[in-house]
């Protein structure tokens, strides 16, 4: 594992490590010395737990096995577990985080829409992902096949829950990282569209040239945010005070 951690970090990768772990970090607890080794050694890549309330709870102990780790915790962050009565004894964990956003500056064209994350729309996002059918999902054996099937249920209820709106102009704040520039913004657009095409009109044409777009802006924005870390990482080691990462 830390083999892997290694090598997405320094690719400048964002990482999500989460489940059940079976490594208890609830400090009101006698930590054992492979759980202190865990934690020391994602805290030396900059990760942390999002999860801090006990995941799995009997009559003899309260221990927290279950995290989302990751080193994405520059944004506003929502985390925790879901009292819900399973046939299980470790309860649902989950967290939520918001998109960066850049420092405030003048809208371009290409970006004068935003998602309209209202409490209603997130409600309603809960409710339709609560009842959406995942059958196709268990239907299918290979594990990219598995994962492209959840991607497209899951953005299907997520631009439907959450349509865009037309930002104000006098409050408007370019929702991106600072690493995407114009050129990824049309192309994530581009991105977005083809997908609403294909849920409009679901054709196996219209999904292929869906995930082509989208396999495109992910490797790019992978090399934009590599470059981006690489640029700050330099300017750090060149200066004398303390770099500050707020990328």
């Amino acid at each position: 594992m830390e083999n892997l951690i290694k090598t997405s970090n320094k690719r400048g990768k964002h990482i999500y490590l989460l489940g059940d772990l079976n490594y208890d970090i609830n400090p009101e607890t006698d930590i054992s010395k492979q759980s202190q080794d865990f934690i020391e050694m994602l805290t030396s890549y900059g990760i942390k737990p999002l999860i801090y309330s006990p995941t799995r709870v009997t009559p003899s102990s309260e221990t927290i096995i279950d995290n989302i780790f990751t080193n994405q915790y520059d944004r506003k962050i929502t985390s925790g577990t879901i009292s819900f009565d399973l046939e299980s004894d470790h309860l649902p964990i989950y967290s939520v985080m918001r998109k960066l956003l850049d420092k405030e500056t003048p809208a371009l064209n290409v970006n004068e829409f935003t998602r309209d994350y209202s409490d209603k729309n997130k409600e309603k996002f809960k409710e339709k992902l609560k009842i959406a059918d995942m059958s196709p999902v268990f239907r299918e054996t290979d594990p990219n096949k598995i994962m492209n099937t959840l991607d497209l249920i899951f953005n299907r209820l997520y631009y439907s829950c959450f349509p865009k709106k037309k930002i104000n102009k006098k409050k408007n704040t370019k929702l991106k990282k600072p690493w995407i520039k114009d050129d990824l913004l049309k192309l994530r657009n581009s991105k977005e569209d083809a997908f609403n095409r294909y849920i409009r009109n679901p054709s196996k044409e219209k999904e292929n040239a869906y995930k082509r777009l989208r396999n495109l802006f992910n490797n790019l924005e992978r090399k934009a945010n590599l470059n981006h870390n690489e640029i700050l990482l330099s300017n750090s080691k060149n200066s004398k005070e303390r770099c500050i990462w707020r990328n």
